[in-house]
């Protein structure tokens, strides 16, 4: 190069290569409601779900800790959704 610090081997007129594409594995859409509902009215599965019902906060937890599975982040969801209506900031 002369000593000058100029390349002339090195062409800068292309662009660089594109990335490696991304691969996804998994791809879920979580949906999250908060409503009161009046415990009193039944709850019925439909085809779309091999059981409903009513439970409370406690109830859910009393399954996490009788190993039940429970879709990991679901309780923290429901606990910050109780916290703000308890608060006042969700509308009802």
């Amino acid at each position: 190069d002369g000593g000058n610090g100029d390349n002339d081997d090195i062409d800068t007129s292309l662009p660089p290569p594109p990335p490696p594409p991304i691969v996804v594995q998994y791809h879920y859409v979580i949906a999250q409601c908060f409503a009161t509902a009046d415990s009193e009215v039944p709850i019925v599965a439909s085809d779309d779900a091999a059981d409903a019902r009513w439970m409370t906060i406690e109830d859910m937890e009393q399954l996490v800790h009788r190993g039940d599975t429970i879709t990991p982040g679901v309780m923290e969801v429901i606990q910050r959704a109780e916290s703000l209506y308890q608060a006042g900031l969700l509308p009802t």
